[in-house]
């Protein structure tokens, strides 16, 4: 830029990272400790061809401690930043389901152990989540961690056309599966068999729990208690129904994992 209005401001921003960062610094210093901020916004990158590209990105940044109910503040960490990836997944596309999370991430702002690619359905990383390097967080003066994500929108497929629905009439049933399994198993893969199940009663799945105290559980397994939501919006199910579809999916998921009743 000819003429910046400062010295920070003379090159074109190649990242959202740097604003953000730079406001979570300016509020930290004011004792403002819980901090969590977005952008969405161009940043500009020079194509193999010399010609400039101006993507639009959406970024976001936690700091400091998740609201708390009953307990203990606790601070942010890496699935609070995810959780606020898929939050905007789910908004884009209705569902986040298609997306996928691999712990094979090279963007240089964030802690290569404690971070993950996004990639669509297709395979293509679309984005990133996880800490912030140390490094990074040092030549902002921050000295405590700062979780965030990233998501390149310009090359995320158009979303379809969504559609309001109306609410349901019918209560629903929730149930729980507890399972004890190796520490290589992904939460995706636990959700892809549910999913390959097509149970048409189930309304929603969450994970409430992944357990790793080595007190309570061998080495080199986990639990994962698991809540199945199901519901019916042309009647309310009955017991039965309920325990036949969840039993489907707990054997769906026993014989296709390397995994156990906890």
């Amino acid at each position: 830029i000819d003429n910046p209005m400062t010295l920070e401001q003379s090159v074109m921003r190649t990242s959202l990272w740097g604003n953000l960062l730079a406001a979570v610094a300016h509020n930290r210093k004011r004792d403002v400790r819980e901090v969590r901020l977005f952008e969405l916004g161009h940043v500009f990158l020079r194509a193999s061809d010399g010609n400039p590209q101006e993507p639009l990105e959406l970024c976001g940044v936690l700091s400091g401690h998740r609201d708390a109910w009953l307990r203990a503040d606790e601070p942010f960490d890496f699935y609070d930043a995810k959780g606020s990836a898929c939050a905007v997944l789910a908004a884009i596309y209705g569902d986040d389901s298609a997306f996928s999370f691999r712990a094979s991430c090279d963007n240089p702002v964030l802690h290569p152990g404690i971070s993950a690619g996004i990639f669509d359905q297709n395979g293509v990383e679309i984005g990133s989540v996880g800490e912030v390097h140390p490094h990074v967080r040092k030549a902002f003066d921050l000295d405590h961690p700062v979780f965030g994500f990233e998501l390149a929108l310009g090359q995320m497929a158009a979303p379809e056309d969504l559609r309001m629905q109306p609410l349901p009439r019918f209560p629903a049933v929730t149930r729980d599966i507890s399972l004890l399994l190796g520490l290589e198993i992904e939460a995706q893969q636990i959700r892809a068999l549910i999913s390959e199940c097509q149970e048409p009663l189930v309304a929603s799945v969450q994970v409430l729990e992944d357990y790793r105290d080595p007190a309570h559980v061998p080495e080199g397994r986990k639990g994962m208690l698991w809540s199945v939501t199901y519901r019916s919006l042309e009647r309310t199910l009955t017991d039965a129904e309920v325990d036949l579809a969840h039993k489907q999916i707990e054997q769906r998921l026993l014989s296709g994992l390397d995994a156990t009743r906890r």
